[in-house]
């Protein structure tokens, strides 16, 4: 059995004796504009412990998925590469393996393996959660990691009647590395409401570049309403 399996295998006996995540989820649709690709319609799903991301008809997803507080893992498709990053959490989360399914392992992921980052960083459902329950009150900052690197961004918060605006710039904060299919260097904006003690985006909006293509597209993303 490879390591990744052992690993995958033991968090998961360990999260069905966790204390279960609420189960409510939020769905998003998607919009895509340009890019060298046809207009499309894909989704985002949030809940507790998973954010599932889909755009450009499924052609490029990712997966964020918080397996219990120790153990997180994130995957990346894009059309024949599909790649895996699976992390563990002691003071800080440490990258332990990098591997694929599909496609050519990158020499860049693979120096990042068994590198600890600093406690300060999170995931992403660790950083919705943090997000439902108050709304980045007090925060001028976030801190994240995405496939091993270490991002900070700054945000900005301005409040009209009942929704609240955020924004960033992504510019300088987002590195790009050999192998990447898309890169997000332009501002993102994004908002909120309050709803039964818990905050809600409701829609935001970027622009992403087609690496390979040199083009420009939009990315737009609307809450869907309940049926």
């Amino acid at each position: 059995m490879r390591f990744k399996d052992i690993f995958l295998a033991g968090a998961l006996l360990f999260s069905s004796i966790s204390p279960a995540f609420s189960q409510d989820k939020l769905n998003y649709e998607i919009r895509t504009k340009g890019g060298g690709f046809p207009s499309t319609t894909s989704f985002i799903n949030l809940s507790e412990n998973e954010i599932d991301f889909s755009f450009l008809l499924g052609i490029y997803s990712m997966k964020f998925n918080q397996i219990n507080d120790s153990t997180y893992n994130e995957t990346k498709n894009f059309i024949f590469k599909k790649e895996f990053f699976d992390y563990s959490k002691g003071s800080g989360y440490t990258l332990l393996d990098y591997y694929v399914d599909i496609g050519k392992l990158r020499e860049v992921k693979e120096k990042l393996v068994n590198k600890k980052l600093d406690e300060k960083y999170k995931t992403f459902p660790e950083i919705l959660r943090d997000f439902r329950e108050g709304g980045f009150e007090n925060k001028d900052s976030l801190h994240f990691f995405l496939m091993g690197l270490p991002y900070s961004l700054r945000i900005e918060k301005n409040k009209r009647g009942d929704t609240t605006f955020y924004s960033s710039s992504l510019k300088g904060a987002i590195k790009f590395e050999p192998g990447d299919d898309f890169h997000f260097p332009y501002p993102i904006e994004m908002t909120a409401i309050e709803k039964e003690g818990k905050m809600i985006i409701t829609g935001f909006s970027t622009k992403f570049l087609n690496v390979k293509k040199g083009k420009e597209g939009s990315l737009e993303g609307k809450l869907k309403e309940e049926d």
